[in-house]
């Protein structure tokens, strides 16, 4: 069906329904790659390239469309796809048209989400002094953003390429900071939830959430 309106939406010139049927086809071939990925690497394979060529079909029609923050996820979709097929080179390429786009856009929060992505894709190279870089680049940017989860996970990462170096206890640093953070951001999690349930208390409606419309 998404294939059908690929093809009607390319005929008719509607580049909408292009983006659409073409996200929704590579998502659907992503979940099918993915059963595949343990059992059966050439079914695997086939099915993730074919995925890979939905999302860059849907960047161009959000590009199209002049939809910057689309193209940008169309980007991470096609990189993780690259990702899964162990072409870590071509996932960071396409994880800095991401980033590029984020700077562009002035979204911090995306631009923080590629240069995660393209460390950990360093540290799977094994090439970790660019990793250690690019995890202090998105630690910086977590610190900007204000997420402890976040930079809690920054400095995992810089851990893990610290120790592959031999800074083993500039590793160990990392790591108890990275517990001390995440185990505040769950913290400050479950006292949101505790304030949220009370306020519902009060409001007279039941704690997991309002009512449901009658």
């Amino acid at each position: 069906l998404f294939q059908e309106v690929v093809q009607y939406g390319a005929g008719a010139e509607d580049q909408f329904a292009v983006s659409r049927a073409a996200s929704g086809l590579g998502a659907a071939l992503d979940a099918m790659a993915f059963k595949d990925i343990k059992t059966n690497w050439l079914s695997f394979s086939n099915l993730q390239i074919r995925a890979i060529e939905a999302h860059t079909q849907a960047r161009e029609a959000y590009a199209a469309l002049g939809n910057k923050a689309e193209v940008a996820q169309c980007y991470f979709r096609i990189a993780n796809g690259h990702a899964l097929l162990r072409d870590h080179h071509e996932a960071i390429a396409k994880l800095r048209f991401a980033q590029a786009i984020a700077v562009q856009m002035k979204d911090v929060h995306v631009q923080a989400d590629a240069v995660r992505e393209m460390g950990l894709q360093y540290q799977l190279l094994a090439q970790h002094r660019t990793a250690v870089e690019v995890h202090e680049s998105d630690y910086k940017l977590q610190v900007q953003l204000g997420r402890k989860s976040g930079i809690g996970r920054a400095s995992r990462n810089l851990a893990v390429s610290k120790r592959a170096l031999g800074g083993h206890k500039q590793a160990l640093k990392l790591v108890v900071s990275y517990k001390q953070l995440i185990a505040k951001a769950r913290m400050e999690c479950v006292c949101a939830q505790s304030i949220l349930r009370r306020k519902y208390r009060r409001s007279g409606r039941p704690a997991g959430g309002p009512r449901a419309l009658s």
